[in-house]
């Protein structure tokens, strides 16, 4: 006798219409080590990308050669199958599958001509219309099979004679389940565990296929998979007669395999995570931190199977834990030699995980990193790989990733917060395209740990189901929230959402909140402010625009009357004020601030520490929604006053949008529930904002590739680059391929409809991009060219990048210079800002005024007339030469105060709102990297010098490019005032600075020795740096 074995496993397939699997592989490869342990034989153990549909037929015509009626045959194929009844291989698509994948009839012949008689098949798929409706079309008329064609079950009924047997997995309409706890299809775990003599098998040291059917029948239709709660019967076609052969025992390839380990499931103690190998530092820094899991925490490691590298998409409200779970299984991949990568929406996010991470788990010699496109990133660890731990912002990974796909090599799991962002217009594009790859990068065989944290979905399953992601989805909160719309007539209707105990818990209230009308709706947010500080709750109140919360701000400080945050006060960075910062000392006198993207990161940070501390004094925040993006800054309640985004043509708030922000209500361990209040302008609109947000589903995630917005070109370019580089040259038909994975693709096949990418649409997109000079084409098919890689490495729009190199092929190479560039930087999109498009009452004399300075810092004209654009009558159109002037200013080193006095010289004093011009400068920063690039390859010939070193930092900082060396080698950031402080007392370059008189850099340093010693340190690096030698020191002179 001699064993035969054919083992196949298809996890990942050719075409995306078919949905990854997550054990597939393991159940060929387990069974084939199990059954070469115990007879040798020739075996063929197929996976993936080699089991295509010629091979598998290959292989089975091979056995039907080879195999004599005394040999042992056993086949095995776990994949899909299809409802038209065919084994999908590898390369089997979906429209075409009776020409691509195996018809089971065909595959029963094979099997006929196989004359062992002791041969024994299993089926690891199912052959439903429910399991696979999410990828195959439905058949004409709705049928489970196609007319001309049998059954599965009347095929498999063809299998005869004695000791011929044919397993398959499930019954007709019933789903092939996968078990992340047991870590194989149903049938192939059962049939092992049968295999090695489960003790729940009748033998006496053997097998006998009547009771083996018996067995797994048993097993298989009393399983309950986790999560789904759903069964499968398995059928059963040949028949067994008498046949039996010895219990198999574990040998060295099947131990080789891991394939007995079996996941160990967690408690809420944290130290049941020990033996997953998390290092007991850690662990028992968790432990003093948060006392133990919680709930959601504990679901998601069991229920996910998380910490054996299975992806999960966790769905939950604000302040759940979710983070934790992000951590923990980033910890997990430390234990085992991988890195972890987190992507947060924000810089203040990245910082904020920045430092609690090196807080938490430096002692435990975990190395953290952060990278956000600030000179302070850690950029070259993370390209050595010098982490362990890497927080980055969506949009700097992404455009590393595309320049640098073997970031990923190393990389075990990638925590992605905020994840229903892939559904906002401005930044869901960038984050499918990253998805996109991962997807494709993972069909080679490059598998990825993602994990999602997300706000409360109301169809988590699907995203879930194209990220190949378990969804775990957690509704009730740690505290409490009563969710409320109140009217100008100060009436509030109210109820409690999931968590509570009460009896009035869920129930709707109806009560008179003020006790009289308001006369205005601004007045309203002041009226119920009041209010509830007077309860003495600690309050956050949400407005749309900056203007909004200044004012609002202003209102609430003199209304309330409250005692002044003094110690805030003492510790704002002084020596740099402007009129936002004036006005926000103002407040703080009266117990209140507002958070807007105008203060310096520093003043953010040290109000989002005051607001946690109850001695601050700080008893109201006003702010924008960048607040509700994941910081951790609850209140007793929030006021939310607008549901529409600003200059968007109103575009309304998302349910998880609100909910985020009405979920910042609610201290965990401080108060025992949370309130949030909705402001409406009338009682129609109190009812509406009831039943579209309050009692509202989140609604369905839907693809921002489908939005009308989103511009298609540059999309397209992301087929080119990042971890789908390797492909090279695509032809149409390869970018069309590319699409199809994406999750507006998926969303199309779950419910069809209009086509999301038609392929006119696609050649429209391509012809476009050919124009402009953003791919090349030649017989061997598209390409990149440099302007394309700028555009995917940048993240900048295709629009913005062409208004760049058209302004500047108008500039002779001896017209780029700084501010050159810096009016360039300000004709993209993404440096747009309506703030500064003020209306001057004498719109020539400032038209004039501003020409003439432009001209004056060495713009060419043809730049100066993009800049300042066609002339207005309203005197508006002048923001963009407005902020460009305020940029090059701040990259002198001039105090902000004097910034905005000089670009509001033709405005009245009491229209003086000057435009954020930190943020203009950050903004510009960020682009500049690009339009220098940009400059390189449109001006080859022009002298750029050492503009990319300095000015992109000059931006970033706000310092004159003698001091750019010295904020190179500084340890720590210093604050942009101690350099404004340098230039007064006259340390006006380097060499100042180390000659200096220690006291007086002492009180420059504002008494802060340690600040005294980074910058004393700082400058006698950079002096040693500027005494090196340059090459041309070193080098003899030529002599011929």
């Amino acid at each position: 006798m001699t064993f035969r074995g054919l083992f196949i496993g298809v996890d990942n397939y050719q075409n995306p219409g078919f949905r990854a699997l997550g054990f597939a592989k393991r159940d060929a490869i387990a069974l084939h080590a199990l059954l070469s342990d115990n007879y040798p034989g020739p075996t063929s153990l197929v996976l993936d990308s080699d089991a295509t549909k010629d091979r598998l037929l290959t292989e089975m015509r091979q056995l039907g050669r080879d195999s004599e009626p005394d040999d042992f045959v056993m086949i095995t194929f776990s994949g899909h199958g299809t409802r038209t009844a065919e084994l999908a291989t590898h390369d089997a698509d979906p429209a075409r599958l009776a020409d691509t994948a195996v018809r089971l009839d065909e595959f029963t012949e094979l099997i006929d001509a196989i004359p062992s008689k002791r041969l024994l098949v299993a089926l690891d798929c199912c052959f439903s219309g429910s399991a696979l409706a999410k990828v195959l079309p439905e058949p004409q008329g709705g049928c489970m099979s196609r007319s001309s064609e049998p059954s599965p079950q009347d095929v498999l009924s063809r299998i005869t004679g004695s000791g011929r047997l044919i397993f398959t997995a499930t019954g007709k309409d019933q789903e092939a389940q996968e078990s992340r706890t047991l870590r194989h299809g149903l049938l192939s775990y059962y049939l092992i565990r049968a295999l090695l003599g489960d003790k729940n098998l009748p033998s006496d040291g053997k097998i006998r296929l009547g009771k083996l059917t018996d067995y797994l029948f048993t097993k298989i239709s009393s399983h309950r998979l986790e999560l789904k709660n759903e069964f499968q019967e398995p059928r059963f076609g040949g028949w067994a007669g008498d046949l039996s052969f010895p219990v198999l025992r574990a040998g060295p390839r099947y131990h080789a395999t891991g394939d007995s380990w079996k996941p160990p499931r967690i408690t809420h103690a944290f130290s049941s995570l020990g033996t997953y190998g998390i290092h007991e530092d850690i662990i028992a820094a968790w432990r003093q931190k948060f006392g133990k899991l919680n709930d959601l925490q504990v679901r998601a490691v069991n229920e996910a199977v998380l910490l054996d590298g299975n992806s999960a998409l966790v769905s939950a409200p604000t302040s759940a834990g979710k983070t934790m779970i992000g951590e923990i299984a980033s910890l997990r991949a430390v234990a085992q030699g991988r890195k972890a990568v987190f992507l947060l929406p924000t810089r203040a996010l990245v910082n904020d995980q920045y430092d609690r991470f090196v807080d938490l788990y430096s002692a435990a010699g975990v190395r953290t990193i952060r990278v956000t496109g600030e000179l302070r990133d850690d950029i070259s660890r993370l390209f050595k790989g010098s982490y362990e731990l890497a927080i980055l912002t969506y949009e700097k990974y992404i455009g590393l990733l595309s320049g640098h796909p073997e970031l990923l090599d190393h990389v075990g799991v990638l925590v992605v917060d905020e994840i229903h962002a892939l559904a906002l217009p401005e930044r869901g594009p960038l984050l499918e395209m990253l998805f996109t790859w991962i997807k494709m990068r993972k069909r080679r065989g490059h598998a990825l740990q993602i994990v999602g944290l997300s706000a409360v979905l109301d169809d988590a399953d699907g995203l879930a189901d194209w990220l190949d992601a378990t969804p775990v989805r957690h509704e009730k909160r740690e505290t409490v929230l009563r969710e409320g719309v109140i009217g100008m007539d100060g009436r509030l209707v109210s109820r409690a959402g999931p968590g509570g105990d009460r009896p009035e818990d869920g129930e709707e209230r109806v009560e008179q909140f003020l006790p009289h009308a308001v006369s205005s709706f601004d007045q309203l947010p002041v009226e119920l402010t009041a209010r509830l500080v007077e309860e003495g709750d600690q309050v956050i109140v949400f407005r749309a625009t900056r203007h909004d919360v200044r004012t609002t701000a202003r209102s609430l400080a003199r209304r309330l009357g409250l005692p002044s945050a003094k110690t805030v006060i003492s510790e704002l960075p002084q020596g740099d004020d402007g009129q936002v910062n004036d006005l926000l000392r103002e407040c703080l006198a009266r117990g209140v601030a507002f958070h807007v993207s105008d203060l310096s990161d520093e003043e953010r940070r040290l109000l989002e520490q005051s607001f946690k501390q109850p001695e601050s004094g700080l008893r109201v925040l006003v702010s924008t929604t960048t607040l509700a993006q994941g910081v951790n800054l609850p209140a007793d309640s929030v006021v939310i006053c607008e549901l529409e985004h600003p200059g968007t043509g109103e575009r309304k708030y998302s349910v998880p949008e609100y909910k985020n922000m009405a979920g910042r209500a609610g201290r965990k361990g401080l108060t025992e529930r949370g309130r949030s209040f909705v402001l409406a302008e009338s009682p129609l609109e109190v009812q509406r904002i009831r039943q579209e947000y309050v009692l509202a589903a989140p609604g369905p995630i839907r693809s921002a590739l489908r939005h009308t917005a989103t511009d298609l070109r540059s999309s397209v370019l992301s087929a080119f680059t990042g971890p789908v580089a390797h492909l090279g040259r695509l032809t149409d038909e390869g970018i069309e391929e590319f699409f199809t994975w994406t999750f507006a693709a998926y969303q199309h096949r779950c419910a069809p409809s209009t086509a999301p990418f038609p392929g006119p649409s696609l050649s429209t997109a391509v012809a476009q991009l050919i124009e402009s000079g953003f791919l090349e084409k030649s017989d061997s098919g598209l390409a990149l060219t440099r302007l394309g890689e700028i555009s995917i490495r940048s993240g900048l729009s295709v629009d913005s990048i062409d208004a760049v190199v058209q302004a500047l092929k108008a500039v002779p190479d001896n017209g780029i210079n700084r501010m050159t560039l810096i009016c360039a930087a300000h004709l993209t999109a993404e440096l747009h800002d309506v703030r500064f498009e003020q209306r001057s009452p004498r719109p020539d004399a400032e038209r004039k005024s501003f020409e003439s300075e432009l001209k004056r810092q060495g713009v060419p004209e043809a730049l100066v007339a993009r800049v300042l654009g066609t002339r207005q009558r309203n005197g508006s159109g002048h923001g963009c030469a407005r902020s460009a002037l305020a940029c090059l200013m701040w990259t002198r080193g001039m105090a902000l105060s004097q910034i905005e006095r000089a670009i509001t010289l033709m405005l009245p004093p009491t229209a003086r709102s000057t435009g954020p011009v930190r943020q203009a400068a950050r903004r510009a920063a960020d682009v500049m990297g690009a339009v220098l690039d940009i400059a390189a390859h449109v001006c080859p010939s022009a002298d750029l010098g050492d503009l990319p070193d300095l000015l992109p930092v000059q931006l970033e900082l706000g310092i004159p490019k003698e001091f750019v060396p010295l904020a190179r080698h500084t340890e720590r950031r210093i604050p942009r005032p101690v350099y404004l402080s340098l230039l007064r007392e006259g340390f006006e370059t380097i060499d100042a600075i180390v000659a200096g008189h220690q006291p007086l850099l002492l009180d420059v340093a504002g008494g802060d020795n340690l600040l005294l010693r980074n910058l004393l340190d700082a400058a006698t690096a950079a002096r040693a740096e500027a005494d090196r030698p340059d090459l041309s020191d070193l080098l003899p002179l030529p002599v011929d």
